[in-house]
């Protein structure tokens, strides 16, 4: 039986007194594409920073590769976990080639350059997200879109075995966001690696496309998980967001819109 790269048992999240989720088990394996959905301000953001060990939870325990997620060194994590902030903070605004090499960075020893082969990865991930030629821009010259198309290039830099994304479509348009999200499938389905996702998103149609897993968030702790095809529907969506859900039928499936 193969280990989930990374699992949840008996998970309680609290933040300022609200309860973001409680007994919260749950396996993310290889192969598998997760959503985290929920309304404004439920606690999207903060599960998945417990998740990626940037805070402590309340109770319970998260195994990354079947070790205690609290006991294993940052450089440890940071090589199997890569994590997509909400914003794009340049706090030492550099070029682009600079930025996305960092995503090498928990691979190399300490005073360690990076060397041909990263920046052959790195050039490699600029390629796939269309901004091939930026290399030698100042990120802080960017557009909103394509700081977040570095900041997805920065990851695939890293190769990390499970992604965790906080609003991967920010500032897209719908042919990035398409493309970036079909980039993101092909990493995480290929089966010659290891490798997961988990990210927040707003759109569910994005959501039912792009993921096979999901985990609702309907505050005061409550949390449905586990197949999409098995937890969704317009009841469960209405619940959700509170607020009607329709469906109509598009050319790959149901499309949800709100009623």
């Amino acid at each position: 039986m193969n280990t989930a790269l990374l699992c949840t048992k008996n998970l309680g999240v609290e933040i300022s007194g609200k309860t973001v989720c409680r007994q919260l088990d749950v396996a993310i394996n290889a192969g598998q594409r997760w959503g985290l959905l929920g309304i404004n301000g439920v606690g999207k953001t903060t599960l998945l920073h417990t998740l990626a060990g940037l805070r402590a939870p309340t109770q319970g325990k998260i195994r990354l590769d079947d070790e205690l997620l609290s006991t294993l060194p940052r450089r440890t994590i940071a090589q199997q976990i890569g994590v997509l902030l909400q914003a794009d903070d340049d706090a030492f605004p550099g070029t682009v080639m600079e930025t996305v090499l960092s995503g090498r960075h928990p691979w190399l020893a300490q005073w360690q350059w990076e060397g041909k082969n990263d920046r052959m990865l790195a050039l490699a991930a600029l390629g796939d997200v269309g901004l091939d030629g930026f290399e030698q821009r100042q990120v802080n010259t960017l557009s909103g879109g394509e700081r977040r198309r570095l900041a997805l290039a920065t990851l695939f830099t890293q190769k990390p075995q499970l992604f965790l994304l906080d609003e991967p479509t920010n500032h897209l348009d719908p042919h990035h966001q398409i493309s970036l999200l079909n980039l993101l499938s092909q990493r995480v389905t290929d089966t010659t690696h290891k490798r997961a996702s988990v990210m927040i998103l707003h759109d569910i149609n994005l959501a039912t496309r792009f993921c096979d897993h999901l985990i609702l968030l309907f505050g005061k702790g409550e949390v449905l998980y586990g197949p999409a095809k098995d937890i969704l529907s317009i009841d469960t969506l209405t619940r959700l967001y509170g607020h009607p859900v329709i469906a109509v039928e598009g050319p790959n499936g149901p499309v949800y819109l709100p009623g």
